[in-house]
């Protein structure tokens, strides 16, 4: 008894295997229609996935420059935040100062009481910037907290867009050989049209 090999030849006895043998050129045409359909597709889609790539690109470039104005504006709020520490310090030794002067100026009796209101106002002076600085202190010191939090969340975005950008990336790479195999079906597809129009 004759046996038939169950597995389909390479071209056009593959094509008749898949379409029902003899089902003529509608078949073929049919092959090339859809293979041509889906390299185009494979195309647009690679060149999509490529422009989200690089408008992923723009946007890790955008938020590292983002970063960088944010660590510097981070760096300048705490060379405030040191200059009000030193004013405190200036306002400290200011008002001890403007206390020394009044206890002396009292010790001179009459011929020290214009200077005693001087060192009074000295005194009030040093006071009031004291609790300036304090207050300008704990504004500084929640301005570097919130910009703190700020970088955090500026860089871990940025991390998470580098990592979609490169994943966007090999993700084309990948559309591009499938495109290449489609272009390879759409050229084996014409062939097998061609033959089956010339048998």
């Amino acid at each position: 008894m004759e046996t038939r090999s169950t597995v389909p030849a390479t071209g056009q006895e593959a094509v008749d295997s898949n379409f029902g043998g003899d089902a003529g050129s509608d078949d073929e045409h049919r092959l090339f229609a859809l293979a041509t359909t889906l390299s185009s597709s494979v195309q647009q889609t690679g060149a999509t996935l490529q422009e989200m790539a690089a408008s992923m690109q723009v946007l890790v470039t955008g938020l590292g420059d983002v970063a960088r104005e944010s660590r510097a504006v981070l760096r300048a709020v705490r060379d405030v935040g040191a200059l009000s520490d030193q004013v405190r310090e200036i306002a400290d030794t200011s008002r001890i100062l403007g206390l020394n002067a009044s206890i002396e100026a009292s010790r001179a009796g009459e011929y020290g009481r214009g200077f005693a209101v001087i060192a009074r106002e000295i005194r009030r002076l040093a006071e009031g910037a004291r609790e300036q600085t304090d207050v300008i202190a704990q504004n500084t010191r929640q301005m570097v907290e919130m910009l703190e939090a700020l970088n955090g969340a500026i860089e871990r975005v940025d991390r998470e867009a580098e990592a979609q950008r490169a994943a966007m990336e090999a993700l084309a790479a990948a559309m591009q050989e499938v495109s290449q195999v489609a272009i390879d079906l759409v050229a084996f597809a014409e062939r097998v049209a061609r033959a089956s129009g010339g048998a």
